[in-house]
């Protein structure tokens, strides 16, 4: 059974996401249809956050999808679906960026940040209350040094503990919590930047 788009979004409100599933661990073509329709714009979004180049982002939305058909056998509906889906596209993307960034990931960023961080917390909550857009941030993030921004995407956005982003980027604590302290300040001199360039128009 195939669907055209428009029956396609239909279907979508007919079934539920354990159909959706169960249809894709039978290697059902329609059901992974249904799948990429249903969960694509959100884990587009995600590669996007990670992948500065739109191009390069769907090459690995792509890749992404590939895999998750490939391991969803394997997925045994313990917790959130979506969130196993996220866990694997933010893998698929830290790869491809790990493979194409000239300096390597290493564990150099460790300093104390300790009486720095409250200012800086405080006053990029001023600065993000500014009436930014979503839109409008994710431009900024994209200004921001790639290995600090892809902590603050898994620390604030994607909701990851800093044990859980160090083992990712295979990085000790420390150095996540650190590279989370710089990609803040950096992300408040991009917002302070923006903010002046308004005033002035």
């Amino acid at each position: 059974m195939h669907f055209t788009k428009s029956s396609n979004q239909n279907a979508i409100l007919l079934y539920t996401e354990l159909d959706i599933i169960k249809g894709c661990k039978n290697n059902s073509s329609s059901a992974q249809q249904l799948l990429y329709t249903r969960y694509a714009p959100v884990l587009k979004s995600v590669c996007i956050r990670y992948v500065k180049d739109k191009d390069d982002a769907k090459d690995v939305l792509h890749d992404s999808f590939i895999k998750i058909f490939n391991l969803i056998g394997k997925y045994k509906g313990e917790g959130s679906f979506e969130g196993w889906l996220k866990r694997i596209v933010i893998n698929m993307a830290l790869d491809y960026v790990k493979k194409r960034q000239k300096n390597k990931f290493v564990s150099t960023d460790n300093w104390d940040i300790a009486e720095k961080e409250e200012e800086a917390e405080t006053g990029l909550d001023v600065l993000l209350n500014a009436g930014f857009s979503a839109d409008d941030l994710l431009a900024m993030l994209q200004n921001i040094q790639t290995d600090y921004a892809m902590v603050f995407n898994m620390f604030y956005i994607d909701k990851l503990s800093h044990k859980e982003i160090a083992e990712l980027l295979t990085i000790d604590e420390n150095t996540s919590r650190t590279r989370l302290f710089r990609a803040k300040v950096q992300l408040k001199k991009e917002l302070e930047k923006q903010l002046t360039k308004l005033r002035k128009n």
